[in-house]
């Protein structure tokens, strides 16, 4: 997986390379919006995405991948905190007989799920990486296997859900035929 460059634009070339579908994109949180949430929380947001939800919003990447946002409306899935919270409510009392390793999931942060929520992605706040960044891990809601998927959500993005990565996460062949995998589709009130 690659080291991307942190660069103010570093979305703005992939906002130009992928499909919007569904479009346009309509809401994005302001800066104000997204400093709240990490005082209220206490939660520091990467750089890289604070990026990317500053100039998509939350939406869905790839057909599959449902990125959440501070402030898209309390109590909507595709609102960070309450999404992080369902998250965290679902599995916690399965944890101890279940999961591989419950404090890693207890530290992680959820900010994205696959589209049957079959999948939950989170930041580890103590798995520091380049810039700041946290790496991102995947918890599997059947089996509650934890792995470690990307150093940071700008690798999650451009790796897992827009690039190689996706092949061997989905375990298939080909691209999903009906809508261009290389694709974000805005969330809709």
């Amino acid at each position: 997986m690659g080291v991307f460059q942190l660069t103010a634009n570093r979305w703005e070339s992939l906002l130009n390379e992928i499909e919007i579908i569904n479009g346009p994109i309509k809401w994005v949180p302001s800066t104000e919006q997204l400093d709240e949430y990490e005082a209220e929380t206490g939660f520091r947001l990467p750089a890289s995405y604070r990026e990317f939800v500053q100039l998509f919003g939350a939406g869905t990447l790839a057909c599959d991948f449902l990125v959440c946002s501070p402030a898209s409306g309390e109590g909507r899935r595709v609102d960070l905190h309450t999404s992080n919270q369902f998250v965290h409510a679902c599995m916690e009392d399965e944890l101890e007989e279940y999961c591989d390793d419950p404090e890693l999931f207890r530290r992680l942060h959820f900010f994205s799920q696959s589209g049957e929520h079959e999948e939950d992605f989170g930041w580890d706040p103590t798995d520091i990486t380049v810039d700041g960044e946290y790496a991102v891990y995947v918890i599997y809601s059947h089996s509650m296997k934890i792995e470690r998927i990307a150093n940071s959500f700008e690798e999650f993005v451009r790796e897992v859900c827009l690039g190689p990565g996706y092949f061997s996460y989905f375990k298939i062949d080909t691209w999903v035929n009906a809508v261009p995998q290389n694709s974000f589709e805005p969330e809709r009130d």
